[in-house]
C-alpha cells in the first residue's frame, strides 16, 4: 500500500490573508506568512532578532522575498523614497504582523482588492 502525505490539501485549508502594507498612499499586497527559507536565513544569522545589523546584501534578499522580488521591492523603495535610516523600521513593522501583532483596527476601510499597478501577490 501506498502512503501519500497531501501537503497541497493541507494548504488549501489554510487560505490566510495578506498582510497590507499601507506606503505613500498605496496599498501593497505581502504574502500572508514569511516564506521559510527567509525565515530560517534570518534566524542563522540573526539569532531572535531579525532587524539585528545586517549587510547590505542581506537586506536586499530579505526585502526582495517579502515584498515580491527585487522589480517589487525597488519600486517600493523607489517610488516611496524609503530612506536608509527607515528601512529597518518598515522591517520591524512587517515582522511584527507575521509575528502576530494587532491588525488594523478598521479593516472594514481596506478595499477587498488592491489597485494592479501597486499590488505585489506572492
Amino acid at each position: 500500500m501506498t502512503r501519500v502525505v497531501d501537503f497541497d490539501a493541507f494548504r488549501a485549508e489554510q487560505k490566510a490573508d495578506p498582510i497590507i502594507l499601507k506606503l505613500g498612499g498605496n496599498e501593497y499586497k505581502l504574502p500572508p506568512a514569511l516564506p521559510a527559507s527567509l525565515a530560517l536565513d534570518i534566524i542563522r544569522k540573526n539569532g531572535d532578532d531579525p532587524t539585528a545589523e545586517m549587510d547590505t546584501g542581506s537586506l536586499v534578499e530579505m526585502g526582495n522575498a517579502i515584498f515580491g522580488g527585487e522589480e517589487s521591492f525597488r519600486l517600493i523603495l523607489d517610488d516611496n523614497s524609503i530612506t536608509m535610516d527607515e528601512l529597518p523600521e518598515l522591517f520591524k513593522m512587517v515582522f511584527a504582523q507575521y509575528n502576530g501583532a494587532p491588525e488594523d483596527p478598521n479593516p472594514e476601510s481596506l478595499p477587498d482588492s488592491t489597485p494592479a499597478e501597486t499590488a505585489t501577490s506572492l
